[in-house]
């Protein structure tokens, strides 16, 4: 492996193990809604399409 730990990660995979039982159910919601929020804030600040303009830009595409 590369050898780099990824502390967010760690923390979501040991988390498990010291939340009790009854809030398992709810950690994994809120876990999934924390992802999925992610990943609308990113959608909203970087569009897919000023992605593609930068890589036609590298590409000479234009």
């Amino acid at each position: 492996m590369i050898g780099v730990q990824l502390p967010p990660a760690n923390a979501i995979t040991l988390l498990p193990a010291i939340v009790p039982v009854e809030s398992l159910f709810w950690y994994s919601l809120q876990v999934a809604f924390g992802c999925i929020l992610f990943i609308i804030i990113s959608l909203c600040f970087f569009s897919c399409r000023e992605y593609k303009e930068v890589k036609e830009e590298e590409n000479g595409i234009c």
